[in-house]
């Protein structure tokens, strides 16, 4: 059974991340895809890699960072644009805001793409407080 302080903290982490199964990105190693979108945190974001090795670490191929700068998703530090499908999946499924991130795990699996997602997502919290 949950704290109150507990009750509080997972609403603030249901503010502040949505969670959506993808279809096949093609920007990925896995056979697997599972998205989380952690809300205006755009200046935590270095280059992507921590969120990918927290994602091997918890079991998953890796991980797939995009930033949103308003008009569309992007990868940190870089203007590759990943392709026009995907950004308008995840534009459908999560209505980003400019400073959202997108943290896309994969793996031969759903549920460890999934579990490495939510890991890389947690982490890039983490470092953002």
């Amino acid at each position: 059974m949950l704290t109150e302080k507990g009750i509080r903290l997972l609403d603030e982490l249901h503010k502040q991340i949505s969670f959506a199964e993808l279809t096949n990105t093609g920007v990925t190693v896995g056979m697997s895809d599972y998205a989380v979108l952690v809300r205006g945190v755009i200046d935590c974001v270095r280059f992507g890699v921590e969120q990918r090795d927290s994602a091997f670490i918890a079991g998953a191929k890796g991980a797939t960072t995009l930033v949103f700068d308003g008009m569309r998703f992007h990868i940190p530090g870089m203007d590759i644009v990943p392709q026009p499908e995907l950004g308008d999946e995840l534009i459908g499924k999560f209505k980003p805001e400019v400073g959202d991130v997108v943290i896309i795990g994969t793996a031969d699996n759903l549920l460890f793409a999934e579990i490495g997602a939510k890991s890389s997502a947690l982490e890039l919290l983490r470092m953002c407080k």
